[in-house]
């Protein structure tokens, strides 16, 4: 009898402690395990634990509403962020309905960086040029574009990313130019920059090859056409050589100066003294005599001169260095 009720209460225990292992079991296979390392990188404007952990169990759907729990803002591109062990947790802890056994692996600190692209200023710079000699009306190889700021690298979030130039409304009518970049990744405004750049526009210029002083005549050998830079002057300068041969200088010129118009100056025909032949014509019939000039004119200049015969004043028209003529 005594036999009987050992085996009995054997048999009670046995199926208690069975019972027991099955619910051990069943705890240990609804154990979630997450794994996170000391040193993560993410994708993205937000971090979430699917991102920096590494989730298992048997729990698929669990699983899922863990990994999407948002841990923190992620940080800008090219910068890190650091969460305490505390920190993560007490995120998950404000989520009541995740409330299992869960095995944490977790550092007491994480620290979290930016997935992102390096976007060279020297890129930009090209970039800008190259968009500056599309738009600018002049010919590619007379402009010259010049940054005015060395600028920087620009970090920004990976993905397909595009960029947009863009000018001021008055366009390029000003000595600084300043040129908008505008940066989108996966088609999202992400960036926006400004250059500042001076724009050269190159043209043919005049210049003197040698130093020259008041009075010169211009001939082949004192001057050449040079590249220069375009300037806002109220002198405009001569573009072409045959403006200034023969002419007469003004003032003094020296080595490389650009030759605007106001510089030279018609050398005059005739002077004040000048013996020259006075003459007229109508129909078939032509005079002439001599006379005396007693002003200066070149090349069609209105000019007095007198009549040395009859010792009167007339009016006539520079013909060459020679001949006034006058009418009847």
């Amino acid at each position: 009898m005594f036999l009987i009720k050992e085996i009995q209460a054997a048999g009670f225990f046995l199926r208690v402690a069975v019972i027991v292992l099955l619910f051990a079991s069943e705890a240990f296979c609804s154990t979630i395990h997450v794994n996170v390392p000391g040193d993560v990188e993410v994708k993205g404007e937000e971090v979430t634990l699917g991102q920096i952990a590494k989730i298992r169990g048997d729990d698929q759907k669990m699983i899922q509403r863990l990994g999407e729990v948002v841990i923190a803002k992620a940080p800008g591109p090219g910068q890190t962020l650091s969460l305490r062990r505390e920190d993560i947790l007490s995120m998950i802890r404000r989520n009541p309905d995740l409330s299992l056994e869960i095995f944490w692996e977790l550092p007491e600190t994480v620290t979290i960086r930016s997935d992102h692209v390096l976007v060279s200023k020297e890129k930009i710079i090209q970039w800008v040029t190259e968009a500056i000699l599309l738009k600018i009306n002049w010919p590619k190889d007379r402009v010259k574009v010049h940054p005015l700021s060395p600028g920087q690298d620009l970090l920004l979030p990976r993905g397909k990313i595009t960029h947009e130039i863009f000018f001021p409304r008055n366009g390029f009518n000003q000595r600084v130019v300043p040129v908008g970049v505008l940066f989108r990744v996966d088609g999202k405004i992400c960036r926006r920059i400004w250059v500042n750049t001076r724009i050269d526009l190159y043209q043919p210029v005049v210049v003197a090859v040698k130093p020259m002083a008041k009075g010169t005549i211009i001939g082949p050998d004192d001057v050449g056409i040079e590249l220069r830079p375009m300037r806002n002057s109220r002198r405009p300068v001569l573009t072409d050589l045959n403006q200034a041969a023969g002419k007469r200088t003004k003032r003094a010129i020296h080595f490389s100066q650009p030759i605007s118009a106001d510089l030279l100056e018609v050398p005059p025909l005739v002077t004040p003294g000048k013996i020259v032949r006075i003459i007229a014509e109508k129909d078939m019939l032509r005079v002439s005599t001599i006379g005396q000039v007693k002003g200066k004119g070149g090349a069609g200049d209105m000019v007095r001169v007198m009549n040395l015969v009859s010792k009167k004043i007339v009016y006539g028209v520079v013909v060459d260095s020679k001949t006034v003529k006058v009418e009847f």
